[in-house]
């Protein structure tokens, strides 16, 4: 509002309608009216950077949460799966798969090794290894672990035991889990039954023996065994009785230097070359051999390659 110079009537009446205003509140009404909202314009423009930066960071803070949740749920998926994968491949394995504590208690058991002492993995959990194997099998794990615990990656032991009246044979791999963690804090233990090889094998030898046995107490015909290089391996009752020689002084020397006349060296060292190329043994012939005085003896001598 403008106001001409000197006139000092006017303003007075001015500031006395001002004051008048103020009295009975007018005033404010209209100042509160008009200028405040001036202001809260003002204050607006002053702070919209601020305003657009919080609005900005918030909405790049949802983004990032959406995001990690998301991968979240990719994760659990994956773990998921992988936990399902894993517990599929533990039920149909045949060999038995343990868990235990460094001091030989049970903390999981396979459905097979289950299957093969008759129990649920709830009666074998937190039983000791003594109270289902046995005292001297318990004695031997306990043993593997310490080995393991004197920083030994993984060790093996086949172990013979009885279980429910029948006799197995089981090969033990032990490996130490650390965890990252400097003291073993559990046992893998994966038990392979390897009780029809062992059978097998003692069956064969006991084949073995048997035949040796016969070959042993065949009066009249000779036997010998030997390598490639001519080398005796195997040298029978009657072959110390044909030839002069004990079995003592045969083994580990050529049938060369023992039985084959000079003249026929070569000849027989190229027939045992033939045979063991071709993996069979040449026609029976009648041969004449030598002694161990010297003189010399007619047989019918047949090969076979083993």
């Amino acid at each position: 509002m403008a106001v001409p110079r000197n006139s000092d009537t006017l303003i007075w009446m001015l500031n006395a309608a001002l004051y008048n205003l103020k009295e009975n509140g007018t005033y404010d009404q209209l100042y509160n009216k008009w200028f405040q909202v001036y202001e809260q314009k003002n204050f607006l423009a002053e702070n919209l950077g601020w305003f657009i930066s919080i609005t900005g960071f918030v909405m790049v803070l949802i983004m990032v949460v959406i995001f990690l949740r998301k991968r979240v749920v990719v994760i659990s998926d994956r773990l998921r799966l992988s936990r399902e994968q894993y517990q599929v491949l533990i039920q149909n394995q045949e060999d038995f798969i343990l868990k235990l504590s460094p001091r030989g208690t049970i903390m999981f058991a396979s459905p097979s090794f289950c299957s093969w002492v008759d129990q649920s993995d709830k009666q074998l959990h937190h039983k000791a290894v003594d109270q289902v194997l046995g005292t001297t099998v318990a004695e031997i794990f306990l043993n593997k672990i310490e080995e393991l615990k004197n920083d030994s990656p993984e060790v093996e032991a086949e172990i013979q035991l009885e279980l429910e009246q029948l006799t197995y044979w089981v090969n033990w791999r032990f490996t130490g889990l650390n965890y990252g963690k400097s003291q073993l804090q559990e046992v893998l233990v994966v038990g392979r039954d390897v009780t029809k090889n062992i059978q097998y094998d003692l069956a064969l030898r006991a084949s073995e023996n048997r035949f040796r046995q016969l070959l042993e107490t065949i009066p009249n015909i000779s036997v010998q065994g030997y390598s490639e290089d001519g080398k005796v391996l195997y040298w029978n009752k009657a072959s110390e009785v044909l030839y002069g020689y004990t079995k003592e002084e045969a083994i580990g020397r050529t049938l060369y230097e023992l039985i084959i006349p000079d003249e026929a060296i070569e000849f027989v060292r190229k027939d045992v070359k033939k045979m063991i190329d071709q993996g069979f043994g040449i026609p029976a012939s009648e041969l004449e051999l030598k002694r161990k005085d010297g003189s010399l003896v007619k047989v019918f001598s047949s090969h076979a390659v083993i």
